[in-house]
């Protein structure tokens, strides 16, 4: 397992969420992702396996709480 330094998932989270918000999903890059962020495009592929690992790991927390709100509110 890659070793985790504090502070450098953060910078690749905060460097794709930018990426993916400006870009869209489609038009985002684990390239431009990973130059921003300081590190080889391989960390990343290592972390998330691929754009749409890496996508769904930021996606997947915001849509389960919007789940669970409409679960409450139905």
């Amino acid at each position: 397992m890659a070793s985790r330094i504090e502070g450098f998932d953060a910078r690749i989270i905060a460097c794709a969420k930018e990426e993916f918000l400006n870009k869209g999903y489609a038009d985002a890059s684990i390239r431009t992702i990973a130059q921003n962020a300081g590190v080889s495009t391989s960390t990343i592929y290592t972390r998330y396996s691929d754009k749409e690992g890496l996508f769904r790991f930021l996606v997947e927390p915001a849509a389960e709480g919007l789940k669970e709100l409409l679960r409450q509110l139905l």
